[in-house]
C-alpha cells in the first residue's frame, strides 16, 4: 500500500489508484475487471471534496450520491462500493467499508 495517511482520512491521488491496480493486476485480475475498478474509482476521485481526502464516511456518501443523486441502479451502485471497499482494503482500512 502506498498512501499518506492523515490523521482525517488518506488522500486519493491518480498515482494511489493506479498502484491498487497494479496491485490487482499482479494478482491475475482480468483486463474487464481491472477496467471496472478503474471506472469505479476514478468516479469516487471526482466525488470527493477538492482535496480528494478519503475519510471513515465518504463510502456512505458516496453510496447515498449514486443511489439518490445520480439515480444509478442498486446493482451498479453495488459494483461501484465494492471496487471501493477492495481499495480500502489495499488502503489497510477494512473498518471504513461498507455494505
Amino acid at each position: 500500500m502506498t498512501g499518506e495517511r492523515r490523521d482525517d482520512g488518506i488522500p486519493v491521488t491518480p498515482e494511489l489508484i493506479k498502484a491498487f491496480l497494479d496491485d490487482l493486476k499482479s494478482r491475475g485480475r482480468s483486463d474487464s475487471s481491472l477496467e471496472n475498478y478503474r471506472m469505479s474509482l476514478t468516479r469516487l476521485y471526482h466525488f470527493l471534496p477538492g482535496d480528494k481526502l478519503l475519510e471513515e464516511h465518504s463510502g456512505e456518501e458516496w453510496r447515498r450520491w449514486l443511489a439518490e443523486d445520480r439515480g444509478f441502479s442498486e446493482r451498479t451502485v453495488n459494483n461501484r462500493v465494492s471496487a471501493l471497499n477492495s481499495f480500502l482494503q489495499y488502503l489497510g482500512k477494512r473498518e471504513w467499508q461498507g455494505g
